[in-house]
């Protein structure tokens, strides 16, 4: 059986045409997909999410930081010691003058009217508590040994100081000295060593004693 184009013609269906609830519904969809859209373009970030600005801030503060802990120098952490200032040195003649001083008050004396004590205190003055014990034992405590016979000490020249070449604050002293007992007398020749610690008498040993 043919079939004419007529018949073809009129047997194709004709293009549905949309309905106007399939119109309106397609464009409630567009616009809603739209809103959500914006909404989510406009949605505040949340806190706990860095902006850019933050994280470049924070990345540049940080290397800053590290930079300038780097740089520091280490605190010492070491103990200063303070050093004692240094003492000023004595001179020669004030060397002489107290070693004078001291042997005047220890060998230029009368028995009957300076005590033990009087001497020892008045040597104190000059020399250490130990020089002053082995010249005069127990004398600053009253109980050095009283003289039994009246003597009187006097000099017969000025104190001989020279001082040792050989080792320093060192000196040699001689004493020459006359000891009067009633209307006797005799002469006598001390020669002692001495060692200075600054300005003070730290040893005095008795070398050698000779009866003129």
């Amino acid at each position: 059986m043919k079939i004419t184009n007529e018949e073809v013609t009129n047997q194709t269906p004709e293009p549905k045409k949309p309905s106007m609830m399939e119109g309106k519904w397609k464009h409630v969809i567009v616009a809603g997909v739209i809103i959500v859209g914006l909404g989510m373009l406009f949605m505040p970030k949340s806190d706990n999410e860095p902006t850019e600005d933050t994280t470049v801030e924070s990345t540049v503060e940080s290397t800053v930081e590290s930079t300038v802990v780097s740089k520091e120098k280490p605190k010492e952490t070491t103990d200063t010691v303070e050093s004692k200032p240094a003492e000023p040195e004595v001179s020669e003649d004030a060397v002489k003058d107290v070693i004078t001083k001291f042997f005047t008050a220890y060998q230029e004396f009368s028995t009957d009217k300076v005590k033990p004590k009087d001497r020892a205190e008045a040597i104190s003055k000059y020399a250490t508590e130990e020089v002053v014990s082995e010249l005069l034992p127990n004398a600053l405590n009253g109980k050095g040994d009283e003289p039994s016979i009246i003597a009187a000490y006097k000099f017969d020249s000025p104190v001989e100081i020279t001082p040792d070449a050989g080792m320093a604050n060192h000196y040699s002293v001689v004493l020459r000295y006359t000891v009067t007992v009633a209307e006797n007398s005799s002469k006598h020749i001390d020669t002692y060593v001495v060692k200075m610690d600054g300005d003070k008498i730290t040893s005095a040993t008795l070398k050698s004693m000779v009866t003129e």
